[in-house]
């Protein structure tokens, strides 16, 4: 499922993720809305990730979900990339 359909508002659908959408991701790792820790974590993901090469949906999946649940934040991310290991 993405992120939308698991009531996460990950922001506009523009190939760009900012921090709403890494706002989203963190708080779907966490397993809970979004609060200002997660929201500040999501705005300085969206400014420095690039910095570390972190720029894919996959690269970005596997750093936030720890490897720990990478499938259902990978799923959130791009379930196109992730068809075969979910």
């Amino acid at each position: 499922m993405r992120l939308a359909e698991r009531n996460f508002a990950p922001g506009p659908q523009d190939g760009v993720p900012g921090a709403r959408t890494f706002t989203a991701l963190y708080a779907c790792a966490a397993g809970r809305k979004a609060d200002a820790a997660i929201a500040v974590r999501g705005a300085v993901a969206a400014e420095r990730f690039a910095e570390f090469g972190m720029v894919t949906g996959p690269r970005i999946a596997e750093f936030i979900g720890g490897r720990v649940d990478v499938g259902a934040i990978a799923a959130a991310v791009d379930p196109r990339l992730y068809r075969n290991r979910v």
